[in-house]
């Protein structure tokens, strides 16, 4: 049996916006960090967190503060978010 998700409570809107403030697909975004849509995707959907290099690309690109970054980061997916 599985358990179903509430996709409004799970989506990854700081993520999202991120992307959306660029005016981009999930594509585009993907191409200029160095994954697929599809990791695009599962990350917004808080179905993947994405690795450490992933997060200093999204980090360099829009010039995000360490401090702010891991606050960020920390702050994404969590078990609160996905019950």
């Amino acid at each position: 049996m599985h358990k179903q998700f509430n996709r409004n409570i799970m989506f990854n809107i700081p993520f999202y916006q991120l992307r959306k403030s660029r005016e981009m697909t999930q594509k585009e975004f993907g191409d200029l960090l160095g994954v697929s849509d599809h990791t695009i995707m599962q990350i917004e959907n808080c179905r993947m967190s994405g690795k450490l290099d992933f997060w200093r690309k999204v980090q360099d690109e829009f010039d995000i503060p360490d401090d702010k970054m891991w606050a960020y980061i920390n702050g994404i997916c969590t078990l609160e978010n996905m019950l």
